[in-house]
């Protein structure tokens, strides 16, 4: 499922920038947990996924960084946000297909989304049953994404930026409770 980071397709995949060959090294140093610096993880980050576009390249980074994410490593978080990005810059155009890509990069792009969503679903269990107050937002915004549900994930954005609801503009006292039901008629 994963693109072997030693594998010729990389000098044929493009990014933001050009070719792709440079991805894998980044990608191996997020792996180790080697020092990396910021000003590589914005070249990496503008490369595959600039401007809200992105290249397939991003999509066969896709599934690693979501592997790297789940771990317990040095980059786990910032890893897993770039996965973040790119999906949300994947699902930007209309929000239930994803841009084309070959076959070979869709099942890594399904294999990463599978992995994600089992982990956010882990955390979100985990989140609840340690908290008397679940009111943190970020991870039903990632398993929104994950879920590939961006009006949703763009709901939850919202909602946790201005604590009104986007539609009906009502105070939300806690935002688990109080997502309304979109309100159309109001």
């Amino acid at each position: 499922m994963l693109i072997d980071l030693d594998d010729t397709i990389w000098s044929e995949l493009r990014h933001a920038y050009g070719n792709a060959s440079s991805i894998p090294q980044t990608l191996r140093e997020m792996y180790s947990g080697d020092d990396v610096a910021d000003e590589k993880f914005l070249g990496f980050t503008n490369a595959v996924s600039h401007q809200g576009s992105v290249y397939n390249a991003s999509f066969a980074a896709f599934p690693h960084l979501v592997k790297i994410g789940i771990s317990a490593g040095r980059y786990h978080e910032i890893a897993f946000s770039i996965a973040e990005i790119i999906l949300y810059d994947a699902l930007s155009g209309d929000g239930a297909t994803l841009p084309p890509m070959s076959e070979r990069l869709h099942q890594g792009f399904m294999y990463g989304l599978a992995m994600g969503r089992a982990y956010l679903s882990k955390q979100l269990e985990l989140e609840f049953l340690n908290s008397s107050d679940p009111t943190e937002l970020y991870l039903l915004r990632r398993i929104s994404l994950f879920r590939m549900r961006p009006r949703v994930t763009m709901l939850l954005d919202t909602v946790s930026r201005n604590f009104h609801c986007p539609l009906c503009r009502e105070t939300i006292e806690n935002p688990i409770e109080a997502l309304c039901p979109f309100p159309y008629s109001k």
